[in-house]
């Protein structure tokens, strides 16, 4: 077998990324973990606006069962306290 005339030519692919590709990808990475803290905070306050929310509905509740114990209806328009009532609650008769 013949010699080999030219040298034999080692592996040429990079084995590192550059420091501004690093510097991109650290920044872009640092965003995104950011942007995920900013959203389970968003939750966590969402989570607490949709508690009260539901104890604000809790004392609508109330507030209409005391309407219904009170004057026998829990209809009330609240703008113009207008009680209405169900004409045919009071009128049922047993067949």
């Amino acid at each position: 077998m013949a010699k080999r005339k030219t040298p034999k030519v080692e592996n040429l692919r990079p084995t590192h990324i550059t420091k501004e590709e690093k510097e991109m990808a650290t920044t872009l990475t640092s965003k995104i973990t950011e942007m995920h803290y900013a959203l389970g905070k968003l939750e966590s306050e969402k989570h607490q606006i949709l508690h009260m929310v539901a104890n604000l509905q809790k004392e609508v509740a109330k507030l209409g069962e005391t309407f219904k114990e009170k004057y026998g209806s829990d209809d009330v328009d609240i703008v113009t306290r207008e009680i209405k009532y169900n004409e045919n609650a009071g009128n049922e008769t047993d067949s």
